[in-house]
């Protein structure tokens, strides 16, 4: 079985303020642990990839909401 660090998972989502929290917290002495990085890279890449497509999809939904009775 495979160790795979589950923390940072918690500053997922659409908002990038969590994870640079995150980021911060892990990167501090005594709290980096093996694969945290990894995991951080993974979690900002999803991070990343959600705040774009709001910034993208958001006026559109807004428009297709507005029109909804």
């Amino acid at each position: 079985m495979r160790y795979r660090p589950s923390n940072p998972d918690h500053s997922g989502g659409c908002s990038t303020g969590p994870l640079e929290e995150e980021r911060a917290f892990f990167s501090s002495p005594g709290h980096d642990a093996p694969g945290v990085s990894v995991e951080l890279a993974r979690l900002a890449d999803e991070v990343n990839d959600c705040a774009s497509l709001r910034r993208r999809e958001q006026q559109a939904v807004a428009a297709f909401l507005r029109q909804r009775p």
